[in-house]
């Protein structure tokens, strides 16, 4: 039997600060969220958690700022915001001012700064149990919450999963799990590490990572959430609104996404022989491994691979898988696997493109055309790469289809990106990590046009650099429909001397531009399912004016109460308004069957747009149900002269009948 998997690598939301000199505590951050690409994962079974409470005060920074203003912003080489600590007739002159920046709101600001507007200041900070946490990923639902999942600390060797919902504003939501937070873990003992969320359009949501426990070893594992925050018992393998894998020898989710009606985590997975290689797993939109996909639901990478950073889904089921290899300096690799979790040739000739511009992936994400950009690291500086469809460089973007935003441009030592994010004018969002031995981990955001150029309106040069007395570290990034930037991931500490770890959410401004020239929606649909084979639901999708072309939009079904394979097929493509069309039609094979079940209906919505933005992205497509039960058989009429299932149930079988014969459900 190969052996147990045994640990999850990192942890870094949770690692003990310390009370060393910021020198040495970057030497842990440096080498904290990857473990390089010259070996595997660590796989020793050490899950001892060690609390940050007891850490002492870091060494002092070259440059503080005081309590009163806790976060500054850092262009390179200057700091734009330093207040020493106020005090007396001080202390109340920077409140006054404070108070009055604030309602001045976000006037004069520039795209990049913080946003006032949520939290006061523009980060939100949440201590969840108070025993230490850290975000791993966000996401923003229809109604613009902020929606962010994590590991919590429960003690000195648990943790569980943890979501918290903001209001626009940055307040905690009461609607979510009753304070805005919900805390699950998988069973007692286990210890749980988030790696992604998803957000459906019916409000659901979706938090996946990891769990252990000493009996198992390490696992992959997903969890629905209602839009109350409620655990939907209807997802999952286990029957609790869980799902964990039962793989043998153990598996470790890294990266997880959402698309083609269902769901993909990335990591790495024993491969049978007592080593471990890239991994992908597949869940249907029930939380169940996709049969139809690899090795019930799991596909390995080459033996070459260590494992997978990021993960995405392509509207026609194809899955994408990003890493890196074996062996020191080797370099990353993308990887795409056809529906059936079969090596597409389709894309680099074998399904896998190797990257040598960078030794690690820290995202990748799809944009609208089916381009595909790569976020990662090489030497310290922070590499962007956009291939085509086909896995190729595309040239068209940054310098020859790459792009670098070097460590020295930030007075940093070196860069981290963690993840990427596409908004709705196709400008790209590269977030993570900017070390330096002057001021530790700071968060940093970059800007990229949709050809691969620095955004010079945005911060300095294209980049934003927030610091603050602590070390901000992020993992995962999100873009508003104003444009607005919001990163999530760890803030260890609110003052030197505070070591446990909180959840840390930063608001930075959008473009603030005009509105956009067009707008896409979409239209509700229907049709009578037939009694056998397919018919084909249209939905239109409509531009608020002709197209001057070069617009076009991603458009996917998601669940509702028809079953995906069952009564529907689930669909994905990417649509284009040529030039003067002002609307297209997205069209999905509806099954057909004789069992009686009522009308049925899924979403359609539309996601990534190109050149335009989404006024109205969700429709409900209804399946109506054609299908007439059999008559209900005469019961005989006992010498009472009342039938044997007595007068109540005489009254409902005729009640029936006239319901069944009207089309009226009783």
């Amino acid at each position: 039997m190969p052996a147990l998997i045994a640990r999850v690598p990192g942890g870094e939301g949770r690692r003990a600060r310390g009370g060393a000199s910021r020198t040495s505590r970057l030497s842990v951050l440096m080498a904290g969220r990857e473990s390089g690409p010259g070996s595997k994962p660590a796989a020793a079974p050490n899950r001892t958690r060690t609390r940050n409470a007891t850490a002492t005060a870091a060494a002092p920074r070259s440059v503080r700022r005081g309590s009163g203003f806790g976060t500054g912003i850092r262009s390179p080489g200057v700091f734009t915001m330093i207040r020493s600590q106020p005090t007396g007739r001080c202390r109340f002159a920077f409140a006054v001012a404070a108070v009055l920046a604030l309602a001045a709101g976000t006037a004069g600001a520039a795209p990049g700064d913080l946003d006032p507007a949520f939290g006061g200041s523009g980060i939100v900070r949440d201590a969840m149990t108070g025993n230490g946490a850290a975000a791993a990923a966000v996401a923003i639902d229809a109604s613009g919450r902020i929606v962010v999942a994590g590991s919590v600390a429960q003690n000195a060797i648990n943790g569980d999963l943890g979501v918290l919902r903001l209001n626009p504003d940055g307040s905690p939501d009461p609607a979510f799990g009753g304070s805005g937070r919900v805390i699950a873990g998988l069973a007692p003992g286990s210890d749980e590490e988030v790696c992604g969320l998803a957000i459906q359009a019916d409000g659901r949501l979706v938090a996946a990572g990891t769990s252990f426990l000493a009996e198992t070893g390490t696992r992959s594992v997903a969890l629905r959430l209602g839009a109350d925050g409620l655990i939907d018992a209807g997802f999952g393998n286990r029957g609790d609104g869980w799902f964990a894998s039962t793989r043998p020898g153990g598996d470790v989710a890294l990266a997880f996404a959402a698309g083609n009606g269902g769901f993909a985590a990335g990591g790495y997975a024993s491969d049978g022989s007592g080593g471990i290689d890239a991994a992908a797993l597949r869940l249907d939109s029930l939380g169940m491994p996709a049969p139809l996909f690899g090795d019930e639901g799991f596909v390995l990478g080459a033996p070459d691979t260590n494992s997978a950073r990021a993960v995405a889904l392509q509207p026609d089921g194809r899955l994408l898988l990003g890493g890196h290899l074996d062996g020191d300096g080797s370099g990353a690799f993308v990887q795409r696997f056809a529906a059936d979790g079969s090596a597409d040739a389709a894309f680099g000739g074998d399904g896998r493109v190797e990257l040598a511009a960078m030794a690690q992936i820290g995202a990748v994400a799809l944009q609208a055309d089916g381009r595909i950009v790569v976020a990662g690291a090489e030497g310290g500086d922070a590499v962007i790469v956009r291939l085509l469809a086909d896995g190729s460089i595309d040239p068209s973007f940054g310098s020859g289809g790459v792009f670098v935003l070097s460590a020295a441009s930030q007075a940093a030592v070196q860069l981290r990106p963690a993840a990427l994010a596409i908004a709705g004018d196709g400008s790209l969002i590269v977030a993570g990590d900017a070390l330096s031995f002057a001021t530790g981990a700071m968060a940093f955001a970059l800007r990229l046009s949709a050809a691969g150029q620095a955004d010079a309106g945005f911060g300095s040069g294209g980049v934003r650099l927030v610091d603050a007395d602590t070390d901000l570290q992020i993992a995962a990034a999100a873009v508003q429909a104003d444009g607005a930037i919001v990163l999530a991931g760890v803030d260890r500490g609110e003052t030197a001397a505070d070591g446990d770890d909180r959840f840390l959410v930063v608001r930075l401004l959008g473009t603030g531009g005009p509105p956009p020239a067009y707008t896409l929606s979409i239209a509700d649909a229907s049709v009578v399912e037939g009694d056998a084979g397919t018919v084909m639901m249209a939905f239109t999708v409509t531009l608020s004016a002709p197209s001057p072309g070069g617009i076009g939009v991603t458009a996917q079904t998601d669940v509702g109460s028809a079953e995906p394979n069952l009564d529907y097929t689930p669909t994905g493509t990417f649509l284009t308004f040529d030039e003067g069309v002002d609307h297209v039609v997205f069209q999905v094979p509806v099954i057909g069957d004789l069992d009686v079940e009522g009308d049925e209906t899924f979403l359609a919505r539309l996601i990534d747009p190109a050149g335009a933005a989404i006024a109205d992205g969700v429709a409900t497509g209804t399946i109506v149900d054609d299908d007439i039960a059999a008559p209900v058989a005469a019961q005989p009429v006992p010498a009472g002269g009342v039938p044997a299932l007595g007068l109540l149930g005489a009254l409902l079988t005729l009640v029936a009948a006239r319901c069944i014969r009207s089309r009226v459900t009783p």
